[in-house]
């Protein structure tokens, strides 16, 4: 049976598990030349356009992970019809 609260605890998890990745996890940085090829590349305006498509797949690729680990958590230790 699962907990009445398990899909909140889940979603706040994952929203705070965000905001820390936000404040504490540098996306990653690129060279002037990589960061030319990808905009040529991909027909990008300019450098800004490119960084926002990085943040943008920097913290959907965090997110997932948060997701991830914190499901995993919740139903190996926490979950109420673990024992």
């Amino acid at each position: 049976m699962r907990h009445p609260l398990e899909t909140l605890v889940s979603a706040g998890g994952i929203l705070l598990l965000a905001l820390l990745s936000c404040l504490l996890l540098p996306a990653p940085a690129l060279s002037l030349d990589l960061a030319r090829w990808l905009i040529n590349t991909f027909h990008l305006q300019d450098l800004n356009q490119l960084y926002t498509l990085i943040f943008c797949l920097w913290f959907l690729l965090l997110g997932c992970a948060e997701y991830l680990l914190i499901r995993f958590i919740w139903r190996r230790w926490f979950s109420p019809g673990h024992h």
